[in-house]
C-alpha cells in the first residue's frame, strides 16, 4: 500500500512520460482549435520498459527505476507472480493486436525472495557445427513449401547463470526491499542436446529484421515461388544453420509434408522465435515470412535484393 502514499510525479519512470506529454501541449492546443479530438492522450502504446517499470513500482512499493535500466529485462518475479514479456511467448510475427509492451501474468516464481528482474547475458553462445553430424547437412534446393523441416525436437529452457546484481535505486526509502537482476540464459535444445543460448529481445528489435505485412502488399505479380525465378537453399535442421552454405537461405519451420505440417503447428512459433535469435547471432539479416504463405515471393525477392546484404535467412 506504500505505493499510493507518494505522488506519481516522484516516480522516475513516470517523469519521462510526463515530459513527453508536456512536449505535446502545443499540438494539443492546435487540435483543440481545429476541433480535432484525439482518441488517446498518449501518442503511442506503452513500451515494454514502461510496463515493467509500472509493475515493479506496484509490486515493490517504493522501488522506482528509470526505464533505461529495464531495456534487457525478460521478466519480473515477485511473490507468486511472474510477469513475462509477451514477445517471448508468441511467433515473431505477432498479431497486430499485441502491443510491443504487452506483459503476461502467470502464477509462479523463480524461487528467490524479493523482486527478481530476469535479464539475458550480454553475449550469448552458439555451439559450433559437429563434423561427426555431417549426414544431417544436405542443403537441398528450396521448393517453395514451408514443410519439410526437422525441428520437432526443439525446446526452449530457462536457467540462471549465477550472476546477480542489485537494482540501483534512485531513492533511499526502500526500507530493505530486495530487488536485483538475475542473469538468465534462455537456451534452445535439439532433441535434449544444447544448441545455443538466445537473446530473443535483441533478435526481435534488430533493425535488419524485416516483417512482411500481406495486408499492405498490393502487387500484380504471380505470388507463387516458381514465378520468382530465384534459387534458395533450404535449412531443414539446426545443424545446417551451424554449417551454412553461401547463397540465400530459407529455414523451413514446419515439420513433415505439406499435408501433415499442421500437426505440430502449436509449437512452430518456438522454432521461428529461436531461428530469429540465432540468425542475429550468426550475423544474418533475417526476414520473417507469414506462416500461412499469404505473400508474394517476387516481392520477397525485391526486399532481399535491395543491396544491403547477401547474408540473408528467410524464416518460413
Amino acid at each position: 500500500m506504500s505505493v499510493i502514499k507518494g505522488p506519481i510525479h516522484s516516480w522516475n519512470w513516470a517523469q519521462s512520460m510526463v515530459k513527453e506529454l508536456d512536449s505535446l501541449s502545443p499540438l494539443a492546443k492546435q487540435q483543440a482549435h481545429e476541433v480535432n479530438t484525439p482518441t488517446t492522450i498518449y501518442p503511442s502504446p506503452l513500451s515494454r520498459e514502461y510496463a515493467f517499470a509500472a509493475i515493479l513500482q506496484f509490486e515493490a512499493g517504493e522501488i522506482s527505476v528509470d526505464v533505461a535500466k529495464l531495456a534487457d529485462v525478460l521478466a519480473i518475479s515477485s511473490g507468486n507472480s511472474l510477469f513475462i514479456a509477451e514477445q517471448l511467448l508468441h511467433d515473431p510475427l505477432s498479431p497486430k493486436s499485441l502491443c510491443s509492451g504487452a506483459v503476461s501474468h502467470v502464477l509462479g516464481n523463480v524461487g528467490k525472495p524479493g523482486v527478481t528482474l530476469l535479464i539475458s547475458p550480454p553475449e550469448v553462445e552458439i555451439r559450433e557445427h559437429d563434423i561427426e553430424r555431417w549426414q544431417f547437412v544436405n542443403h537441398k534446393p528450396f521448393d517453395g513449401n514451408s514443410a519439410g523441416g526437422m525441428f520437432d525436437g526443439t525446446s526452449i529452457h530457462l536457467s540462471f547463470t549465477g550472476l546477480e546484481g542489485p537494482v540501483s535505486l534512485e531513492s533511499t526509502n526502500s526500507r530493505g526491499m530486495e530487488a536485483y537482476y538475475a542473469e538468465t540464459a534462455v537456451s534452445v535444445n535439439d532433441k535434449g542436446e544444447w544448441l545455443g543460448d538466445l537473446d530473443i529481445l535483441k533478435g526481435l528489435r534488430d533493425l535488419e529484421m524485416v516483417d512482411l505485412d500481406p495486408a499492405d502488399s498490393k502487387c500484380t505479380h504471380d505470388p507463387a515461388f516458381a514465378a520468382a525465378g530465384v534459387k534458395f537453399i533450404s535449412i531443414d535442421c539446426w545443424e545446417e544453420i551451424l554449417d551454412p552454405p553461401s547463397g540465400l537461405l530459407v529455414l523451413r519451420s514446419a515439420s513433415g509434408t505439406p499435408t501433415t505440417e499442421n500437426r505440430r503447428g502449436t509449437w512452430r512459433w518456438m522454432v521461428r522465435l529461436a531461428a530469429v535469435s540465432i540468425a542475429r547471432s550468426r550475423k544474418y539479416r533475417c526476414i520473417c515470412l507469414p506462416v500461412d504463405g499469404s505473400f508474394c515471393w517476387t516481392c520477397v525477392i525485391d526486399k532481399t535484393n535491395d543491396g544491403k546484404d547477401n547474408n540473408v535467412l528467410l524464416v518460413y
